[in-house]
């Protein structure tokens, strides 16, 4: 049997990577008629150890700073049909797709290509994704080329694209370092090398990449220009558009938008770019002039991208042909979802409705990259426009065919304004099942107007979702129409149901806080608000839990506070005391307990004045009675009565004249 296919692999000292590299590789050794070679380019013996049990075929290499040399060792000693290369730090999650190619389809190519997913860091969150021809069709012509990341001399069509990738986590930083191995090892090579021919521009491209990397702005900007600067017999098509992308980049981070808006128009304008080149820098000018809010302009770009998009979208060859080093056209064309955000930021500030219509319609409704992509964004652009921009917005929404979820909200959301109850059943029966926490808390908000069955929707969530959902919700019920919603719930969802529960307790304690309640009033909301709180939470937490008051820490905030308030009311406590402890507990509720503590203490002088003026008047009456004693000479008996009315009457000054008078006429 023919050999199908040679994978060959430079191994240096990375034994960890390697291990995960060549096991990854097994079932398309094991299902696809393969050799492996190993070229072996490091020191340590494990390496070589680990490389004996996948294959026989090693070769010893000793390093001269040349990729492509020792890439070619392993392409002169293959016997496949097909050639495949791979790092050693690279490694697949499925190489199915690549097995069911060779199981017939290979005949129909020359070339295939799949993703390279490079991390950032090394939980995986922050990549980019890159597409690179690794494997080809054998042809005795065949070589690699350029000492640094090194390619293929030549690539033939056609070319397919699996939609598979391998994790590559060779550019990820290291820990007290300002760059990656890979940098500190290329960097040294890529710098002789122009150093040694000034006009070879695929190495100052190389240059460029590097110090990118390491975020050396200065040296990147220097050596942008120098590659821009050659005359153009040394310059090519493919390195001058990369040169401009990262020069644009560079002028942005250093001199601010105007500056590279400025060089990205230069580069269309002079830099005799190809369709690939021209369309990514008009994607950036999109994203520039949008900083900039010259929205003409983002308009303007955005369709000149636009242009060029169905022009690689309708011809995959040219695709094929003007992906070359580092650009990837299918790169540039993934750019055109975020791009078309901005147009429909650009046009709705522009109020031209029918072109963000036409951009909308656009977007890739119904797919996974527009729900974990552009549903927040676009809800996040409707929240900020004013009512009649977002009215707008919500009306193209409702023109646009499909049964993208997101769509169906807009328009239920649409009917429920224009009081089209008919289309608010139609789509509330489409959305009912969603799993989208934000299409259910609309369902819920248009519950309370309809009464509409929820508990489908209400038993699918747990109670920590359910508090996250409350909280959105009270932004979008009225205060005025808090009572009125609570009491639908409360048909709706019984009031014993918990969920029910916390619904109304949330929506009290809000009321509490919007309305800047006070009074007789408010110690009715608390009262109600607290025993609601008392009644949910000690189904859940043991008696013994909650009588350790020192326990009440570990205790739900809003739980704490309810205690405390019911233990101010109970006689024989200390009120202020309980009601400090309740504000501690649940800091939301400062502003409350401060409110109530103003009612209570003004009824405590309310109290007080009534008392004062029952002692006041009392005192007219003794006092005129003592005159009448010191009158009638009766100074032993007025001498007592006036001294207990000094005690009660401090202040009165003329109790304290009386007194005196007294005890100058017992002493003549």
């Amino acid at each position: 049997m023919n050999i199908k296919l040679t994978i060959s692999i430079l191994l240096s000292d990375r034994i960890n990577t390697i291990e995960k590299c060549l096991e990854s590789l097994v079932p398309l050794l094991q299902q696809v008629p393969s050799e492996l070679i190993l070229t072996i380019t490091g020191k340590d013996p494990k390496v070589r150890e680990l490389a004996k049990q996948y294959t026989e075929h090693l070769i010893d290499y000793t390093w001269t700073d040349d990729f492509s040399d020792a890439r070619n060792k392993g392409l002169r000693e293959a016997k496949g049909e097909w050639f495949m290369f791979l790092d050693d730090d690279e490694w697949f999650d499925d190489v199915n797709p690549l097995i069911q190619f060779f199981q017939g389809e290979d005949k129909l190519y020359n070339g295939v290509t799949y993703r390279v997913r490079n991390y950032g860091d090394w939980e995986g969150k922050k990549y980019h994704e890159s597409h690179s021809a690794r494997i080809v069709r054998f042809r005795e012509d065949l070589a690699f080329e350029g000492k640094v990341h090194e390619h293929y001399n030549k690539i033939f069509a056609p070319i397919k694209d699996l939609d598979i990738f391998v994790h590559h986590y060779g550019y990820v930083k290291k820990k007290r370092e300002t760059g990656s191995c890979k940098v500190s090892r290329n960097l040294p090579i890529l710098l002789k090398m122009v150093e040694e021919n000034i006009n070879n521009q695929g190495a100052i491209v190389q240059i460029v990449q590097e110090y990118a990397n390491i975020q050396e702005l200065d040296k990147t900007e220097q050596y942008c220009h120098m590659g821009l600067k050659l005359e153009q017999e040394y310059r090519n098509i493919q390195n001058d558009s990369w040169l401009y992308w990262m020069f644009v980049k560079v002028a942005f981070s250093k001199y601010g938008v105007n500056k590279a808006i400025q060089i990205a128009n230069e580069g269309i304008q002079k830099g005799k770019l190809n369709e690939a080149g021209n369309m990514q820098l008009y994607g950036m000018l999109v994203t520039f002039y949008m900083i900039a809010k010259e929205y003409h302009n983002v308009k303007m770009s955005l369709e000149k991208y636009l242009t060029y998009y169905k022009l690689f979208k309708a011809n995959r060859q040219l695709c094929h042909e003007q992906t070359r080093g580092l650009i990837v056209v299918e790169e540039i064309m993934r750019m055109r979802e975020e791009l078309l955000y901005f147009g429909v930021q650009a046009s709705i500030m522009l109020e031209q409705y029918e072109v963000t219509l036409s951009y909308l319609k656009q977007f890739p409704w119904n797919t996974p990259n527009m729900l974990y992509s552009y549903y927040n964004k676009l809800n996040e652009l409707l929240d900020g426009l004013s009512k009649e921009k977002r009215e707008k917005f919500q009306e193209c929404f409702v023109q646009i065919e499909s049964d993208d979820e997101f769509i169906l909200l807009q328009k239920i959301l649409y009917a429920h304004r224009m009081k089209q109850k008919e289309e608010v059943l139609r789509y509330y029966e489409q959305l009912k099942t969603s799993e989208d926490i934000r299409i259910r808390l609309y369902l819920i908000w248009i519950s309370g107007d309809y009464k509409y069955n929820i508990d489908f929707i209400v038993n699918k969530m747990g109670i920590d979702e359910w508090q996250l959902l409350l909280i959105e919700l009270l932004k979008l019920v009225e205060v005025e129409e808090y009572y009125t919603y609570c009491e639908t719930m409360k048909q709706l969802l019984g009031v014993e149901n918990p969920y029910y529960q916390i619904l109304k307790f949330r929506f009290l304690e809000q009321e509490m806080l919007d309305e800047q309640m006070s009074g007789k009033r408010l110690e009715n909301c608390l009262e109600q608000y607290t025993k609601t709180v008392i009644s949910y939470y000690q189904q859940l937490y043991r008696e013994e839990v909650v009588i350790k008051k020192q326990a009440r820490c570990i205790l739900p905030a809003e739980y704490a506070f309810s205690l405390y308030y019911q233990e101010s009311l109970q006689e024989g406590n200390d009120q202020i005391e309980c009601l400090k402890k309740a504000k501690n507990a649940y800091p939301r509720m400062l502003v409350v307990i401060k409110r109530l503590m103003e009612h209570l203490l003004r009824e405590y002088d309310k109290k007080n004045r009534v008392v004062n003026a029952e002692f006041q008047q009392l005192g007219v009456q003794v006092k005129q009675q003592v005159k009448q004693m010191i009158d009638n000479q009766q100074y032993e008996v007025a001498l007592p009565i006036i001294s207990q009315l000094i005690q009660l009457l401090p202040s009165d000054l003329e109790v304290i004249r009386l007194k005196q008078q007294i005890l100058t006429k017992m002493n003549e």
